[in-house]
């Protein structure tokens, strides 16, 4: 990947610089689901009449189980990013892509500084 661009995916987010302020140490679950578990919701992450959305996947903090009400694709950029699905340990590295359906419960554990995941969001 073009160094320009990994530059740029390098950059804190907001949601980052308030997991890294200690003002949230773990995930800012609103920006994910309005719901009480821990469901990611497709109405949350895709503009409406859109099918398709890509966000860079939050670091610096662990990602508990969750499902999701869409489709994920997980590209790793940079680095290495670390899911645990069905009790397996799977560890992705920079070219790596995983394709996750509706409903596959799974966690990830927590990304360094140049550990870049890119998420794509699909609706079915």
């Amino acid at each position: 990947m073009r160094q320009e661009i990994i530059k740029e995916l390098e950059l804190i987010t907001d949601e980052e610089k308030r997991v890294l302020s200690g003002e949230k140490q773990q995930v800012v679950w609103d920006i994910y689901s309005s719901k009480d578990k821990f469901e990611v919701d497709a109405k949350r992450l895709i503009r409406q009449g859109e099918y398709l959305s890509v966000r860079k996947h939050c670091r610096f903090v662990d990602f508990p189980e969750h499902g999701h009400n869409y489709i994920e694709i997980l590209y790793v950029c940079q680095g290495t990013i670390a899911n645990w699905i069905e009790g397996e340990r799977i560890v992705m590295e920079a070219g790596d892509i995983l394709f996750l359906n509706k409903e596959v419960k799974h966690s990830i554990e927590e990304a360094g500084i140049h550990d870049i995941g890119l998420n794509f969001m699909a609706l079915p």
